[in-house]
C-alpha cells in the first residue's frame, strides 16, 4: 500500500459508520484473515493457559480461593488480549497510519485498574441481581406472572427470559471490549475512558440491542434444533483429542475475539491509533499538494496555496502541519498567523484537539489550545462534547489556565449541553485543587445548586472542600 493511503481513515470508518452490529461480523473475519499469523502464537499461547488452567487454580471452594483464581483468569486474559491487540493494530493500521499504540507501562497499568474495576462491576453486578431475584421470589405477583409464564411457554420461558434480557450482556460487552481498546491505544485516565465508554455505547442502544435480539433467537433455535448433534460431536471430539480440545477452542475464541475488538475500536473511537506523521485530508486540498516545490519554505507553500487554492485549502494545510507536527512550534506559530482567516483556522484547530486529546502524543496540546483560543475565545465551542476531556487532559498537563478557559466558556454558552454539569464540576475542582481558589469553587458550586438542585454531585464536591 502507496504512502498515500497512510491518510489515518480506516476503509472500515465510514463504511461502519452507522451500521449495526450483524454488519460487523464479516469485517472482523476480514482482519482476522489479514492477520492470523501475527497473532495466532498470542492465541495459541492463551489456549495452552486455559489447558493447564486446571493446575494453576487453588483448590477448594472457599471465597479466598475463589477470589484469588477470579483475579488470575481476569489478569491473565487482559494480559494476553493487551498484547495480541496491540501486535494486531500495529499490522492492520500501518498501511492507514493507524498504528499507534500507548507505551507499555501505561497499557499495563491502565488495563490493570480496568480489570478490577469489571471485576468488582461483575461481583456488584451478581449481587444486586442476586437479592433482586430473592425478592422476586418473595413477591406474590412476580411469582404468578412467573407460574402464567410457565403455562404459556413451558421449559421455553426459560430460553425466552434469556432472549428478553440478551442485549444487556451485549451492551456490556461491548463497553467493555472498549474500555480495554481505550487502554491500549491512549492515554486517557481510567475513569474518563469508563465514563465515556459508556456514554458512546447507550448513545445509539438499538444498533446492538435489536442484533443481540437476533443472535440469541437463531442461537437457541439452533440449540434446540441440533442439540443431540452438537453434544455427540462435541463428545466424540473429546474422546479423539482429549481436553487438548480446549487449546483450540480457547485460541480461536481469543483470534475471534481482537479482530472483532478492532471493529468496535472503528465504530466507536475512531480517532484512536494515528500516527504521528500521517497527513490527514490531504486529499481536500483540492488539486495534488505533492505538486508543490518540496524545497520551499512552509512559508513560501503557504504563500502559493493562499494565491491559488485559496483560503479554505490553505487553512486546511496549515491544520495538517500542525496535525503532523511538521516543524517546530515557533514556526508553526508564525504560520497561523500568516494563513489570517482565524476563526476557519481556529475551527480546524479544533479538530486537531479532539484528535491529541485521544492520542498518546499530547505533549504540545496546551501549546495547540492556546493558539486556538488567541485565534477564538470560543475556541472548541463548536465541539462542546469534546471539551469536558480536553479540560480534563490539560489540567493533567499542568495547563489549568487553559483549561479554566475551556469550561467557563462552555458553561456560559451551553447550557443545555449534557456536559454542562460535569464541566461545572470539573472547573469547581480545577479551581479549588489547581488555582488555589476554593473560595471561587465555592462560589461556582453555590450557583451551580440553584441552576440543579436536585443533583447530589454539587453537594458532595461542596463536603469535599469542607
Amino acid at each position: 500500500m502507496s504512502d498515500s493511503q497512510r491518510n489515518g481513515v480506516h476503509p472500515f470508518d465510514d463504511a461502519l459508520a452507522d451500521r449495526w452490529l450483524l454488519s460487523w461480523i464479516l469485517p472482523s473475519l476480514e482482519v482476522l484473515k489479514r492477520n492470523l499469523a501475527r497473532i495466532a502464537p498470542v492465541a495459541l499461547g492463551y489456549g495452552a493457559y486455559v489447558w493447564l488452567l486446571p493446575h494453576l487454580l487453588l483448590a477448594g471452594g472457599g471465597n479466598l480461593a475463589q477470589i484469588i483464581n477470579g483475579v488470575q483468569m481476569a489478569a491473565v486474559l487482559a494480559a494476553f488480549m493487551g498484547f495480541g491487540y496491540a501486535t494486531l493494530v500495529r499490522g492492520e493500521g500501518m498501511p492507514h497510519g493507524l498504528a499507534q499504540v500507548a507505551p507499555t507501562p501505561g497499557i499495563v497499568q491502565r488495563l490493570a485498574l480496568l480489570t478490577l474495576f469489571w471485576l468488582i462491576f461483575w461481583v456488584v453486578l451478581g449481587w444486586i441481581l442476586k437479592g433482586l431475584f430473592a425478592a422476586l421470589m418473595k413477591s406474590p405477583s412476580a411469582i404468578e406472572l412467573g407460574m402464567w409464564l410457565f403455562a404459556k411457554l413451558q421449559w421455553w420461558s426459560i430460553p425466552f427470559l434469556l432472549w428478553l434480557f440478551a442485549p444487556i450482556g451485549f451492551w456490556l460487552a461491548t463497553v467493555s471490549a472498549l474500555t480495554q481498546i481505550r487502554a491500549i491505544r491512549g492515554e486517557e485516565a481510567v475513569n474518563d475512558i469508563v465514563v465515556d465508554s459508556f456514554r458512546r455505547v447507550f448513545a445509539e442502544p438499538l444498533r446492538i440491542a435489536i442484533p443481540a435480539y437476533i443472535l440469541t433467537a437463531v442461537g437457541i433455535i439452533v440449540m434446540y434444533v441440533f442439540a443431540e448433534l452438537i453434544f455427540s460431536g462435541f463428545a466424540q471430539l473429546i474422546m479423539r483429542t482429549g481436553w487438548g480440545l480446549s487449546i483450540a477452542l480457547a485460541a480461536v475464541s481469543m483470534a475471534l475475539a481482537l479482530s472483532f475488538w478492532f471493529v468496535i475500536e472503528r465504530v466507536y473511537a475512531p480517532e484512536l491509533g494515528l500516527e504521528d506523521d500521517v497527513q490527514i485530508g490531504m486529499e481536500d486540498a483540492g488539486e495534488d499538494l505533492s505538486a508543490l516545490v518540496a524545497e520551499l519554505p512552509l512559508s513560501e507553500q503557504l504563500t502559493q496555496l493562499l494565491g491559488q487554492q485559496g483560503a479554505e485549502a490553505a487553512v486546511r494545510q496549515v491544520a495538517n502541519w500542525v496535525r503532523t507536527r511538521q516543524a517546530g512550534l515557533p514556526e508553526l506559530s508564525a504560520l497561523i498567523q500568516q494563513c489570517g482567516h482565524a476563526e476557519l483556522v481556529a475551527r480546524e484547530l479544533s479538530a486537531v484537539a479532539t484528535e491529541w486529546t485521544h492520542s498518546s502524543k499530547t505533549s504540545d496540546l496546551g501549546w495547540l489550545v492556546e493558539q486556538g483560543l488567541t485565534l477564538n475565545p470560543a475556541f472548541m465551542m463548536d465541539a462542546p462534547g469534546q471539551v469536558l476531556a480536553l479540560a480534563r487532559k490539560l489540567t493533567m498537563l499542568n495547563r489549568s489556565d487553559l483549561a479554566t478557559r475551556l469550561l467557563l466558556n462552555m458553561l456560559k454558552q451551553h447550557r443545555a449541553h449534557p456536559d454542562h454539569l460535569p464541566a461545572g464540576l470539573q472547573l469547581a475542582r480545577v479551581l479549588a485543587t489547581h488555582s488555589n481558589n476554593v473560595d471561587g469553587a465555592r462560589k461556582l458550586l453555590g450557583q451551580l445548586a440553584k441552576i440543579y438542585p436536585d443533583e447530589a454531585q454539587v453537594s458532595q464536591v461542596l463536603k469535599q472542600l469542607g
